[in-house]
């Protein structure tokens, strides 16, 4: 169990990372004490705990639709559930999710998970080529679709793959009664951008999801009284992060069509539902800010989260300015093949007159960073590449064994050391 950024164990990877980071800062963030272990446990069974603590809370937000609670979010994972085993659907097997409800398309994954199979949620805001892609590579023999995406999946779906629709009110059969099938570990498998070639499948399993899960709930301190963005496509580990990251703590998933509504309408949203946790790009951030009153604020929120591209001092006095002094400015490193984050830390503003780059943080628990350097040197202006090892690192295929993955991003670090 991770004891906090405290421990003699992350200092001692601060020293391995320090030529990386460029700098030293005091250690704040400290783990909850009570926080619990999740890793003997599935996804689905952690959920279904949550829900019956938490059955009148609300779980799923999104504008012009019924809030969805837990009682009810259960009540639909159970009928998908019912539906994806008349399909035949077995353990272990992949099935591709195309949905565009939130209500429709989170209870189908948590059932798929229930089921002992592993899902990848399509968005088929993508090109056609890229989603007949993931559908092949991943092996998927079914796609579940709604109504108004079941044509689109109907002519994407290679041959061997079946497009139906599948709806949780429809469906009859024998109650599972919360009941989790046993797979083979493994819950989902998410795709690279491409950006360097084609894109890559990461296979990721329960025990992925429940480590991410753990460490945002130490470091964040998130509880059911939390209130998230979602502004993330399902086919994303962002969105992976919060889906999870609120379910599995009772908190509530707001989700909201930002780039139709215009972000003016997001940040009404954000004041409307008084949400706790923001998570976003930084792009997206600073577009939202720009629509800020200037002594404007959304004083619900308590962290501002941005990762997933280049994160500057200029984001961190953004927050500052428009959000209460309560409120903590959180990023990190990470990619899709090491789980997600690699390193995080809250941001310490007083730093920004020393450091001209804002710093990535420190190695998360159970990940470690080494340097490699052609050179073998670790002085100024030299470029190192990054080597992450870890037993929560994802594979390719199934493959659950320990290993490294050497990262292609570079950085350099500055002159003053």
């Amino acid at each position: 169990m991770w004891n906090g950024f405290g421990s003699s164990t992350q200092q001692a990877v601060i020293v391995k990372f320090r030529v990386l980071l460029s700098f030293e800062y005091p250690l704040s963030l400290a783990a909850k004490d009570e926080a619990q272990p999740l890793f003997m446990i599935s996804v689905v069974s952690r959920f279904f705990e949550i829900a019956a603590r938490f059955p009148l809370r609300p779980a799923i937000l999104s504008p012009g639709q019924p809030e969805v609670t837990y009682a009810e979010l259960v009540s639909r994972v159970e009928g998908f559930r019912l539906g994806i085993r008349q399909l035949g659907v077995g353990p272990g097997e992949v099935v591709g999710v195309a949905m565009k409800e939130p209500g429709d398309w989170v209870p189908c994954l948590l059932a798929v998970l229930a089921e002992g199979a592993l899902y990848t949620a399509l968005d088929f805001q993508l090109p056609a080529t890229r989603i007949q892609f993931m559908i092949r590579d991943s092996t998927a023999r079914w796609i579940l679709a709604d109504a108004a995406n079941h044509p689109a999946a109907k002519e994407l779906a290679p041959s061997g793959c079946e497009a139906v629709i599948l709806d949780s009110s429809s469906q009859t059969g024998v109650e599972t009664q919360g009941s989790v099938t046993a797979g083979n570990g493994l819950a989902y498998i998410t795709y690279t951008s491409g950006s360097t070639g084609m894109p890559k499948g990461v296979v990721l399993g329960h025990e992925n999801i429940l480590h991410e899960v753990d460490v945002h709930t130490s470091a964040l301190g998130l509880t059911e009284e939390d209130r998230f963005t979602c502004l993330y496509p399902p086919s994303t580990v962002g969105c992976t992060r919060d889906l999870y990251g609120a379910l599995l703590n009772g908190a509530a998933l707001a989700f909201f069509p930002f780039r139709e509504a215009g972000m003016a309408a997001l940040r009404d949203w954000i004041r409307d539902q008084r949400l706790t946790q923001y998570h976003s790009v930084p792009p997206i951030f600073r577009e939202l800010m720009r629509t800020m009153e200037p002594e404007g604020f959304l004083p619900s929120l308590r962290t501002v989260f941005l990762a997933g591209d280049r994160v500057v001092w200029d984001d961190v006095d953004l927050q500052r300015r428009h959000t209460f002094t309560s409120c903590r400015f959180y990023t990190g490193l990470g990619t899709s093949e090491t789980s997600s984050l690699y390193s995080h830390w809250f941001v310490d503003s007083s730093l920004a007159v020393r450091q001209a780059t804002l710093p990535s943080g420190v190695a998360i628990p159970d990940v470690t960073i080494d340097l490699l350097s052609a050179v073998g040197r670790s002085g100024p202006d030299f470029r190192a590449e990054p080597l992450f090892g870890g037993r929560i690192l994802a594979s390719r295929r199934i493959d659950r064994r320990q290993f490294s993955w050497r990262a292609s991003r570079r950085r350099t670090v500055l002159p003053d050391g």
